[in-house]
């Protein structure tokens, strides 16, 4: 994904973890987050609530899985 946006212009900021994407939404305000269900130590999900919380939520946020559990995907769209 990085190798198609980068060439159009846009600017990619890549965090494996949870625990990186915490980290860098703790100092840098985001326009969009692209965030997959299942992370190393957590889920975006339980990432998207914590940042939130937090107060450091990007302005708009996109799920990216494979995930096919119509609960998981309510959650997340309803999440953000």
């Amino acid at each position: 994904l990085c190798d198609v946006l980068e060439p159009l212009g846009v600017t990619v900021d890549l965090a494996v973890t949870c625990a990186e994407a915490r980290a860098r939404a703790a100092t840098r305000r985001y326009d969009l987050a692209l965030l997959d269900f299942n992370l190393p130590d957590g889920t975006g999900l339980e990432l998207l609530l914590q940042v939130k919380a937090e107060g450091t939520a990007p302005a708009r946020t996109a799920f990216v899985t494979a995930h096919e559990s119509e609960p998981i995907k309510r959650a997340c769209r309803e999440a953000g």
